[in-house]
């Protein structure tokens, strides 16, 4: 394949042994019905129409009539509607992997022990304690997370071959310089965020619902936030521990003198008491009696008894009806989550019906963690939501929060605000949230929409500025392939926005949008375009790739080893990402206008909505996050501020930097032993999910340079060097060790991480070894075939001669 195809050509076709596949499986084996399993798999994103194909596109080509079953995780509605409107599949929706908070491991358990030894201690022994706690963050180079890093004089470019170093490479380190008191309440409130995060335990298996401990994890996860229906169990659990749930979730670095503790303990103590309250029902078969009247004579426990028996902390007392509140959310988790957890079991069942030709029955789509019980049982055939009516109200609320902490978060580092801000969406988050990103866009511009009785977005009106308290900002938004094929309307929405505040008589330095129509306006016609038209060329501010293709490019550069610098990277993102949605969401070729509103970006922001995943799921998040950090900072000559909104827990929402989120998400899972530990339990696969997350941590660190040094070194230490591991991957997936070895070794000679000499020559031992290990392999194989092919020969010949003598 011509490489630079991955810097210009988003409508490859597949190749032809892809087509011969598909014709086999139609005309020789004569498939009565296919059944594909990933997510996602390649056919419904190859090249063609994107609705209504026609013969011309390829997949309708491809699995023309034959019938496809397609199993599909429940919060990825986004992707498995392209399956149904690309691939004509009948979906049938599974469960997501139990999910569990991160808690602490090795050197963070130390860090928080060192913390909690500081209150404690005094004179001496406080400054010893100090000494080891400063000495522990250098070690773990904790200095971003706890926002220690002191003045940056100069970041360092996204590194090419020839340059190492992170984005902190030049600036003054003041860790030493605040306060301990301060520094101690900060490593708290750091070290709660990671362990509070949920994270998924493995994968899920088909037809196979949680159980044990994994249950139980689960059921604390998808009750944690209020569901329709339900209160939230761990709001629930904090009142009758007599803790402020907001001073909890806001402050866990902060001693409470009537808790006796500090609120990270006592978040510790909320989330251990719901769990034990969940093992409780879990042991009682999830039918617990309501009081003493209904209890077995051998067993002395009831609902109304586990939730009064249940002590406040320290001399705190119970909130007010917060006993009735834990009543209903347990009876809800008795009487409604452990049942629709365990349907998951029919999973399985109802694919063998969709082959069957029978009805799978609907069912909804979304985040289950996300205060969406309700989605559950799966094994149904989802659907998603009206295109119309996004941004919703509610959407509408969270997205304007996470515009406004944005901006603030932005004002508070910088001491201004951007006046553009570069926007990432996705499809599959805007079913899931209804719409939170363009919300966002809507907000950062401060429009808001105008809803019919029907909830469909009718127009868009400019909040005033007197309201507003603060500049238009000016939003360019990169969205995905599958984000324009689905929400057309929604980017006429954001079209719509524009138009209405840039010929409002308001001043330029309170009114980015008009600033920047009306002043590349005039370049334009400079250039020679007359005024409607420079205007008309000025005016768009949402983007995508060429209809038919998706994706955003980047990925495809790294992963082929297609790039020497950020400049390369930069040029695929243009390159991919060149195609103006206007009015109604038509797209037209306009690389131009793209790179002249990169050039204006002075910080980027993607909002990610769920737990469910993170960072390092999937290339996707470095190419569409980390590529337009690149490609801002190589068109615009600086590197952007970037940001990170965390709308999981949509009552509680958080702006971080990308930098930090990146980290957190390396902290609480990609490093995390338990994590790492869990995937063991799913050989080949989860072999090879841990080589996908070392090159997507490679992609990271080329687009953005957020993994420093020692993150690298932990990476290395945890999936290559651990001796347990490695053993593992060499017996289940050599391959994948191979790959993971061949990662790290390409992080080090691109300049990413400057490894140690011993570092790089045990990975090159190592590689070698594995590559030895895989050949052999190969050559055992070919004997045993070369012997198989020798006797089948021979037993031939035998059988002729028999013939002969007959």
């Amino acid at each position: 394949m011509d490489p630079s195809k991955v810097y210009h050509d988003s409508d490859l076709q597949p190749p032809h042994d892809y087509f011969a596949f598909y014709g086999w499986l139609r005309h020789e084996f004569d498939a009565d019905a296919v059944v594909h399993l990933g997510t996602h798999g390649s056919l419904e994103w190859l090249p063609g129409k994107t609705v209504g194909l026609d013969a011309e596109s390829a997949p309708d080509a491809l699995v023309a009539d034959l019938p496809n079953v397609y199993p599909y995780i429940v919060n990825n509605p986004g992707e498995g509607t392209q399956a149904k409107r690309r691939s004509y599949a009948a979906v049938v929706d599974y469960l997501t992997p139990p999910m569990a908070s991160v808690g602490t491991y090795d050197e963070l358990a130390e860090l928080e022990e060192l913390a909690d030894r500081y209150r404690e201690a005094g004179g001496e022994a406080g400054e010893t304690v100090e000494r080891l706690l400063r000495e522990t963050i250098d070690e773990l180079d904790l200095a971003v997370e706890l926002g220690i890093a002191g003045e940056i004089d100069e970041r360092a470019d996204v590194r090419g071959p020839d340059e190492a170093g992170t984005t902190l490479a030049e600036g003054t380190i003041d860790g030493d310089e605040v306060d301990i008191n301060e520094l101690v309440e900060r490593v708290h409130a750091y070290l709660t965020d990671v362990k509070t995060t949920q994270i998924r335990k493995g994968l899920h298996t088909m037809g196979e619902p949680p159980a044990g401990d994994d249950l139980v994890e689960y059921l604390v996860a998808l009750t944690r936030l209020e569901n329709p229906g339900a209160p939230s169990l761990r709001e629930s659990v904090a009142g009758v521990l007599g803790v402020d749930h907001e001073a909890m979730l806001e402050t866990p670095g902060a001693y409470d003198e009537t808790l006796g503790m500090t609120y990270a303990a006592a978040a510790d103590a909320v989330h251990e008491t719901s769990v034990e309250l969940v093992e409780t029902l879990a042991a009682h078969g999830f039918d617990l009696p309501e009081s003493e009247a209904e209890v077995d004579p051998d067993d002395d426990t009831t609902m109304n008894l586990l939730v009064v028996d249940l002590e406040p902390l320290g001399d705190a007392r119970v909130a007010g009806g917060a006993h009735d509140d834990l009543r209903a959310v347990l009876s809800y988790i008795c009487e409604e989550a452990a049942p629709r957890v365990l349907a998951a079991e029919d999973e399985i069942p109802q694919t063998a019906d969709a082959l069957d030709g029978d009805y799978v029955p609907p069912g909804g789509s979304g985040a289950p963690t996300r205060g969406g019980v309700d989605l559950l049982p799966t094994g149904r055939n989802f659907y998603t939501l009206d295109p119309r009516k996004v941004p919703a109200r509610s959407a509408w609320e969270v997205g304007r929060e996470v515009a406004d902490g944005t901006l603030a978060r932005h004002h508070d580092d910088h001491g201004e605000y951007p006046e553009e801000v570069g926007v990432v969406a996705w499809g599959t988050p805007t079913v899931r949230t209804r719409g939170e990103t363009i919300a966002q866009v809507l907000a950062l511009m401060g429009v808001r929409p105008v809803w019919t009785d029907a909830g469909r977005v009718d127009d868009v009106e400019p909040i005033p500025l007197e309201e507003l308290g603060r500049p238009r900002v000016d939003a360019t938004t990169r969205v995905s392939g599958l984000f324009r094929d689905a929400f057309p309307q929604a980017a006429g929405v954001v079209h719509d926005a524009v138009e209405a505040v840039v010929d409002l008589d308001e001043p330029h330095e309170m009114n980015y949008v008009k600033k920047h129509v009306e002043e590349e306006a005039e370049e334009l016609e400079a250039e020679g375009l007359d005024p409607e038209a420079a205007r008309e060329a000025a005016m768009p501010r949402v983007f995508t790739t060429r209809p038919g293709g998706y994706g955003a490019g980047t990925n495809k550069a790294v992963d082929e080893g297609n790039w020497d610098d950020r400049a390369d990277l930069a040029e695929v993102y243009v390159q991919w990402g060149g195609y103006a949605m206007g009015s109604r969401g038509r797209v037209s070729e306009n690389h131009d206008a793209f790179r002249r509103r990169l050039g204006s970006v002075e910080a980027t922001v993607k909002i990610e909505d769920t737990m469910e995943q993170d960072e390092f799921d999937s290339s996707d998040w470095y190419a569409f996050h980390g590529g337009f950090i690149t490609a801002v900072s190589e068109v615009a000559g600086s590197e952007p501020a970037s940001y990170v909104g965390d709308s999981s827990d949509p009552d509680n929402v958080d702006v971080y930097t990308n930098e930090e989120k990146v980290r957190k998400a390396m902290r609480a899972r990609v490093l995390n032993p338990e994590w790492l530990d869990s995937m063991e339990d799913h050989g080949y696969k989860g072999a090879g999910d841990l080589s996908q997350t070392v090159d997507v941590t490679l992609g990271w660190d080329a687009t953005t340079g957020v993994v420093s040094d020692a993150l690298w070194s932990e990476v290395a230490e945890r999936y290559a060097f651990d001796a347990d591991r490695q053993a593992w991957m060499r017996d289940v997936n050599p391959w994948a060790l191979e790959s993971i070895t061949d990662t790290l070794l390409e992080a080090i000679d691109r300049g990413l991480w400057d490894a140690d000499d011993d570092v790089e020559e045990r990975l090159q031992d190592l590689n070698l070894r594995v590559d030895g290990d895989l050949e052999e392999r190969a050559t055992e194989r070919e004997r045993s075939e070369n012997s198989g092919t020798s006797e089948r020969s021979s037993r031939g010949r035998e059988e002729e001669v028999a013939g002969d003598d007959d």
